[in-house]
């Protein structure tokens, strides 16, 4: 270890999300970043994904800056942190990390600092809260100070930070990368989930993952199954996210209308790899986004796909057949319906073609070199 470069993530929370699981699979170092060791602290909150990196024996440090007197608390202690432990990068994750992370490492005169940016919904009020609204707009601000570089997670998460103020000239594109290995069709999976939910193999399962709240657009999926249910009866939608169970506003919707019979509300689950084996086609109804992972995760599992036309959607698929604007229900429901009337052998044949585009362009390995080489080349233009 005495010969390793040391790394200081800073992130707000360890829950399940696209910056979590980038975070944790860098940390875990599975491809072997063997010149970097890293370390590990949470603003507030340690979640689900600390445990995971602990158990493989990384340092997770929790400030639980919770309130305004335990945030004062947490500013001292990272400060004491990074000054004791002088790390060759400090890489925040997220605008609260961004801002208190980066303006203690640039106060200490640590010069190798790397904001990493999640979100492309930046208007206050809608999609972050006033106070997130404010914190980014302090880091627009010191982003030609601070950071040496800042990742987007996709263009158009870049685009809308620079519109904000960002300083383009920092800015560079590494979009999520998915893990092969993890996310493969498996026919034990499959039979389990529908086992788990009493779902016959007959039925083809349409299937979205994602949080409910209004950038998901789950009214949109709702609006378009209920189409769908007026031609094909052996369908089932299945709902999978947090807020997504049976006290979701759209569970009640389905059920006044007493459709409840071709929904699954499954709620938040941590077995994303296996619920995707037992769908047959995967529907991305978002009317904003950045960079997909839920997308891009069913792609890698072979699923064939019909998404909206937000964020890298497009970079991502790289074809206009199955991809329609957003707020649309009817052209949704008409591109499902297309592949759910296709027989099972060309659906496995979009699907293959999915997977080869993930294989080729945005695998996990993919995405580590590119994180792995701009450490090193901080790195090595710092020293």
């Amino acid at each position: 270890m005495a010969n390793k470069k040391k790394i200081i993530h800073i992130i707000t929370a360890l829950n399940i999300g696209g910056a979590e699981r980038m975070l944790t699979n860098i940390v875990l170092n599975k491809y072997n970043f063997s010149k970097f060791s890293h370390y590990v602290i949470v603003l507030n909150n340690t979640g689900v994904m600390a445990q995971k990196i602990i158990s493989e024996g990384v340092e997770v440090i929790d400030l639980r800056m919770s309130n305004f007197y335990n945030s004062l608390k947490g500013i001292i202690l990272l400060f004491n942190i990074l000054r004791r432990h002088k790390p060759h990068i400090v890489h925040t994750w997220m605008y609260h990390s961004d801002l208190f992370g980066g303006i203690i490492a640039k106060l200490l005169g640590y010069k190798n600092i790397i904001w990493s940016i999640r979100n492309t919904h930046i208007y206050s009020g809608k999609g972050i809260s006033n106070l997130t609204f404010w914190i980014m707009k302090s880091c627009a601000l010191l982003s030609r100070f601070i950071p040496t570089k800042i990742i987007c997670v996709s263009n158009s998460a870049l685009n809308s930070h620079v519109k904000q103020g960002y300083d383009k000239s920092r800015c560079i594109v590494i979009e999520n990368g998915f893990d092969l290995e993890l996310f493969k069709f498996d026919e034990k999976n499959r039979k389990k989930i529908r086992k788990e939910f009493s779902i016959d193999e007959n039925l083809i399962i349409i299937g979205s993952i994602g949080r409910e709240n209004e950038y998901k657009d789950y009214g949109n999926f709702i609006a378009a199954a209920e189409k769908m249910i007026c031609f094909r009866k052996n369908v089932v939608f299945m709902l999978v996210g947090v807020g997504l169970d049976h006290s979701s506003i759209f569970y009640e919707i389905i059920k006044k209308k007493k459709l409840q019979h071709y929904f699954r509300f499954l709620g938040e689950r941590n077995d994303i790899h296996e619920i995707l084996s037992a769908l047959d086609i995967f529907c991305l109804h978002s009317k904003s986004e950045g960079f997909p992972n839920s997308l891009g995760e069913a792609m890698s599992v072979g699923l064939p796909c019909v998404a909206t036309d937000v964020g890298d959607v497009k970079i991502l698929m790289k074809d206009d057949n199955y991809i329609v604007p957003r707020k649309n229900s009817n052209l949704l429901y008409e591109k499902l319906l297309f592949l759910a009337n296709k027989s099972l052998i060309d659906r496995n044949k979009i699907g293959l073609k999915a997977k080869e585009k993930i294989s080729r362009n945005f695998t996990i390995k993919h995405i580590f070199k590119k994180y792995n080489n701009l450490y090193s080349e901080i790195i090595n233009n710092g020293e």
